[in-house]
């Protein structure tokens, strides 16, 4: 396997599938039964992982090109969890390293888009999605454990960044929240900088919105885990900036998924 470059979606994945690894190397036994998020343990937590790194290895291996839906999801993370009960921890941990391997294997191999819930999306992108959904419950595996959060380095903060800007504009259409506009989107702190985002059309000219907000906490409020009316933002520009902005912090969590 090459090694993963970091500043790359493999060493993006690479790192934060490393630090949950070493969390889990210190849990006993009774720590991988600690209740975490949607009724799951860690195991289910860990199970949950592996069973949708499966269902995009199928994809990137070529062994199906159906689109990803969250039904098929649903679906897998219920026979993974069920296969789950009767593992001993270190063989959970084991079909997660496992996984890890293929997904990278995956990557390696594809040269092809995959319909992921209903966007056509390059398989880097996917590979970065499964880095945010695994850094996001590995987060909730260190709160249920009483445990510090832990973050990606600001450059593979930045992958996470860059998707959650990408996928933003789609939010608005999902929630069917049409507006035509330039944003100026400026995230602070690792993994910031500056985008410039047009929404609706993309036929309005010149910067409109000016949205200013943390980076870290745009990636946690597109993964549902801040509540958009926790989340910290400023908005300047013309009469419609605020409404604007806070339609987009109102859906940004729109395509979070267990």
């Amino acid at each position: 396997m090459p090694v993963a470059e970091r500043g790359t979606p493999a060493g993006l994945l690479v790192e934060v599938s490393d630090a949950l690894e070493a969390d889990l190397e210190t849990l006993d036994d009774d720590a991988w039964a600690s209740p975490v998020v949607f009724g799951w343990s860690v195991q289910g937590v860990v199970a949950h992982l592996v069973a949708v790194h499966d269902v995009l290895i199928e994809r990137l291996t070529r062994r199906t090109d159906r689109p990803v839906t969250m039904i098929e999801i649903l679906d897998a993370t219920e026979s993974a969890l069920a296969a789950a009960c009767g593992l001993e921890p270190e063989a959970t941990r084991t079909l997660w390293r496992a996984s890890v391997l293929r997904l990278r294997h995956g990557l390696e191999v594809c040269d092809a888009p995959v319909d992921w819930f209903g966007l056509v999306v390059p398989r880097g992108k996917t590979i970065v999605d499964r880095a945010f959904e695994t850094w996001i419950h590995a987060n909730d595996i260190r709160r249920a454990t009483n445990r510090s959060s832990l973050d990606p380095s600001g450059e593979h903060l930045k992958l996470l960044s860059d998707l959650a800007i990408e996928l933003l504009p789609q939010t608005l259409v999902v929630t069917s929240r049409p507006r035509d506009a330039v944003v100026s989107v400026n995230l602070s702190g690792a993994g910031g900088g500056t985008w410039t985002m047009p929404l609706g059309t993309g036929t309005a000219s010149g910067v409109e919105v000016v949205l200013n907000a943390s980076a870290r906490e745009l990636c946690l409020l597109m993964g549902d885990r801040i509540d958009a009316t926790d989340f910290a933002f400023t908005a300047r520009g013309d009469a419609s900036a605020a409404d604007i902005a806070r339609d987009l912090v109102d859906a940004a969590s729109v395509f979070a998924r267990p």
